[in-house]
């Protein structure tokens, strides 16, 4: 039991220093939290959405969302949630997209494996309102 409650303790580390390294927007500190072979996977139909594979593949999605919101998104996290392979993230992202103020809920989906994220999937509460 102590191995297990160790690892998910490593995870929800993890977890913090990726979301930590997101609200500074120091995109070499959120790679260092990937597996070489990430992927992830953005929803709906608009120019963010699509699978991305890989660490530099995954950071032009991060430099994408930046310029795409003036640099101002951000995201307010409500509950981390961790076991040996999974964290669930509940998140408040914010940003201005097209000179519009916008706000959502996301659960965010991610794989963990050996001391990284390997998958992050997104669940957007108004992926219609995004996808405009």
């Amino acid at each position: 039991m102590r191995e297990q409650d160790s690892l998910q303790e490593r995870n929800l580390a993890l977890m913090r220093r990726f979301y930590e390294a997101r609200a500074n927007k120091d995109l070499e500190r959120i790679m260092e939290c990937l597996t070489e072979d990430v992927v992830w996977r953005y929803p709906g139909r608009n120019v963010l959405s699509r699978e991305y594979r890989g660490k530099e593949d995954v950071a032009s999605f991060f430099r994408s969302l930046r310029e795409l919101t003036g640099d101002d998104f951000s995201s307010k996290v409500e509950r981390i949630l961790v076991d040996e392979n999974v964290a669930l993230v509940y998140e408040h992202p914010s940003g201005t997209m097209k000179g519009r103020s916008l706000e959502w809920e996301t659960v965010l989906v991610f794989n963990l494996r050996d001391g990284g994220i390997a998958e992050g999937k997104a669940f957007q509460h108004t992926q219609y309102e995004l996808d405009e």
